[in-house]
């Protein structure tokens, strides 16, 4: 590590800077020193790329402590582009010249192993953070983060180094997530995955990757576009009735279900049995309008953690990994949803030998995603699990919870709890809870009598499409 030294010279001080040039050997052999204020320091800018207005004050030399202290940082540098020249010339690689498609693909494997788990250690366990390495992952957002890192990975220039990771390289990316007419929230996603893994490594990692710590750019060169509150999405309560109710109409056992299919240019009509798949569409949107919980923490809800007495649900959030509680009755602020936990003790009651709320037979991966937009279509309308999520916060507001409490509930920031708690659910009911104000009553009336005989889910055929 390159350092500076000061030397008494005819009673006037003479600043020296220290640094080790690996090319000439180890230890004593390749250490070299240079005169601050008269040496010849080209060879370290060059390969610091300083700037023009820098290169131009230190061509006068280096004679205060903000220009020394600039100086030593190029000498630090040039020892690392030293130090790889020499492990080229040794016939080994340094671990600066790591290609960063190795880095991504290691964090691939990371995603993996913390959804998986398993008896190994993840591929290259010593670049990630412990507490990282353990937390868990829901299957839905390794799909999603998959899908992310390998569009990075493909376009990643051939050969990239870690070394040489820049601002352009990770802007480029981030813009590209824009082609096609996608919006900001595209590149915030990207943004915030490549945040995230960067944020994994060790600060060992860090140092011995990359030229510059990659956790700086996204403070000062990647800042998140701003999202316009247009891009929250609330459903009409209309759409919410007419989504429900096409959920129930798929989920009836035994049911001829009209299915329309394209087929050489033509389109065929006809009917086909409804048989029973691991898909309670019409229980997880109930779940997630009365909880406002994200689609894989209300797919992963265990029995205990619903505190069935007090009406109290923890959610642990399977993307920021926290847990949060959620009231549905008995809260000073006011009853969230009492007919919803009413209907939790008859599908406890109903299957009292289940871990979790919800059937966990893969129904959050792909196999949940067509029967929920099996069910979309055959309603003919946009209604998702994250507009459900935004829809519960809006209708918080409709019966007076605090917009401060409604983000500790959801699990946002302040401000971004605040705008969706502001976005207003068209249709929305007079009423004094979330099932009221939303026309959720009488699906979950029914629901719950469907419980108590013994009925207690309904899943969306698996082949049929409407």
């Amino acid at each position: 590590m390159a350092f500076l030294i000061r030397r008494e010279r005819d009673g006037r001080a003479l600043w020296r800077v220290v640094w080790t040039d690996a090319t000439k050997g180890a230890s004593r052999a390749g250490r070299r020193e240079a005169d601050c204020e008269n040496g010849d320091h080209g060879e370290a800018l060059d390969a610091a790329e300083a700037p023009a207005n820098e290169r131009e004050a230190l061509a006068l030399g280096a004679t205060s402590k903000p220009l020394r202290k600039a100086l030593l940082v190029c000498y630090e540098v040039l020892e690392r582009v030293k130090a790889r020249e020499a492990a080229r010339m040794a016939g080994r690689r340094s671990r600066h010249d790591t290609p960063l498609v190795d880095l991504v693909d290691a964090y691939l494997a990371l995603l993996v192993y913390r959804v998986e788990g398993g008896a190994e250690s993840p591929e290259r366990a010593e670049w990630w953070r412990p507490g990282f390495i353990e937390r868990p992952l829901s299957a839905h957002c390794l799909a999603d983060q998959k899908t992310t890192f390998r569009r990075f990975r493909e376009f990643l220039p051939p050969g990239l180094r870690a070394g040489e990771l820049s601002p352009e390289v990770l802007a480029g990316f981030l813009r590209s997530t824009l082609a096609g007419g996608n919006k900001p929230r595209s590149y915030n996603k990207a943004r915030g995955y490549l945040r995230t893994m960067f944020a994994s490594l060790t600060r060992d990692a860090v140092l011995s990757l990359f030229r510059r710590d990659p956790r700086e750019l996204f403070r000062e060169d990647l800042e998140a576009l701003p999202s316009s509150a247009a891009e929250i999405v609330v459903h009409p309560v209309e759409s919410i009735r007419a989504f429900l109710e096409a959920a129930e109409r798929f989920a009836e056992p035994g049911r001829l279900l009209e299915v329309h299919r394209e087929k050489r240019g033509k389109v065929e009509v006809f009917k086909q049995s409804n048989s029973s798949t691991p898909s309670p569409v019409l229980e997880t949107a109930l779940l997630l309008l009365c909880s406002g919980a994200r689609r894989g923490e209300g797919l992963a809800l265990r029995w205990k953690d619903v505190d069935l007495e007090r009406g109290i649900l923890t959610v642990r959030a399977s993307k920021t990994g926290t847990v949060r509680y959620v009231p549905l009755a008995g809260d000073p602020a006011g009853d969230v949803a009492p007919r919803f936990l009413a209907l939790l003790r008859a599908w406890r009651e109903a299957d009292p030998a289940r871990e979790t709320v919800l059937p966990r037979n893969g129904e959050s991966g792909p196999a949940f995603t067509r029967a929920w937009a099996r069910v979309a279509k055959a309603a003919g309308v946009d209604v998702g699990p994250q507009g459900c999520r935004r829809t519960f916060e809006s209708a918080l507001a409709a019966v007076g919870v605090p917009s401060t409490l409604s983000a500790f509930w959801v699990g946002h920031a302040p401000a971004v709890a605040y705008r969706h708690y502001l976005a207003f659910a068209p249709g929305r009911l007079p009423g004094r809870t979330v099932e009221e104000v939303l026309g959720l009553v009488p699906f979950i009336e029914r629901a719950t009598k469907r419980a108590r005989k013994g009925k207690a889910f309904r899943v969306v055929e698996g082949e049929a499409t409407a």
